[in-house]
């Protein structure tokens, strides 16, 4: 959105009848409704995650080995656009890793992934948060369609693939997590903690048959672009149930130390009113 000052020039004459005379002059202005029209750079971008809620620990999706049937599914994740003139879409964009399981007593290590919906558009400066069937919802005022700036998504089972896994998981113990574009290209990545229960050579899996372009792999950590990775820290998060990490302020620095969630608002101290 470009916004133009427009000046305008009157001459009245002081006879009888006046004379106008209009002359006009444009200039772009870079600063528009508060917001910087001429924003360039990365767009949407992970911004803060919950690894380890106070219930409901253990999966974005899926019950993990030793968890008793929707015990899990507590997790979450925030997108952010650092874009805030513009919308933008992020249909088909995709979340993946690589995890290290327990299966049949033995190790073994399976992508995971999730899909987001056909028609997911972020507000300019909005959010996105996908979580877990059992996680918190997002505050009513902050949704969309109260007037917010925030889209809410719950993941379901047909828009996920675990590749012979039990579990879509941000593992405590340390991982990975990565956004793909629609067209599988990856945009931004995350580590944390240790590599025990995760794969960084390992390939996501990619979901199929949801109406999205076919694409047929998926970059593992190490194959992404260091210039778009970031190990976000390294405290164990059971230390921490119920803080998230995140960065601050938002599309900023990824903070080490967990902190209070801020999900589906800002996570500065002083904020906008629309961001809650």
């Amino acid at each position: 959105m470009k916004c133009w000052i427009l000046s305008i020039l009157l001459i009245l004459s002081t006879r009888g009848f006046g004379q106008l005379m209009l002359t006009s002059d444009s200039q772009e202005n870079s600063h528009c409704n508060s917001n910087f029209c001429n924003y360039s750079g990365p767009t949407v971008i992970l911004n803060e995650i919950m690894l380890a809620p106070s219930s409901f620990d253990g999966s974005l999706y899926g019950d993990g080995p030793g968890f008793g049937v929707d015990n899990n599914e507590g997790e979450w994740i925030e997108l952010y656009n650092r874009d805030t003139c513009h919308p933008v879409d992020v249909s088909c964009y995709i979340l993946g890793n690589n995890s290290v399981d327990v299966l049949d007593i033995d190790y073994f290590d399976y992508g995971g992934a999730y899909v987001l919906p056909s028609g997911t558009i972020i507000p300019p400066g909005g959010y996105v948060i996908i979580r877990g069937p059992n996680s918190l919802s997002v505050p009513s005022n902050l949704l969309v369609q109260n007037g917010g700036n925030t889209i809410e998504i719950v993941i379901s089972s047909n828009r996920v693939c675990l590749d012979g896994g039990a579990r879509f998981w941000l593992p405590n113990a340390g991982g990975w997590l990565a956004l793909y574009d629609a067209t599988g290209t990856p945009v931004d990545a995350i580590s944390w903690a240790s590599t025990y229960n995760a794969c960084t050579y390992c390939n996501p899996c990619v979901p199929s048959g949801v109406g999205c372009s076919s694409i047929t792999s998926l970059d593992s950590y190490d194959d992404i672009l260091t210039s778009i990775k970031n190990y976000i820290s390294n405290y164990d998060p059971m230390l921490f149930l119920g803080m998230s990490f995140r960065r601050i302020p938002d599309g900023g620095i990824w903070e080490e130390e967990p902190q209070y969630p801020t999900m589906g608002s800002c996570n500065e101290i002083y904020c906008n009113h629309s961001q809650g």
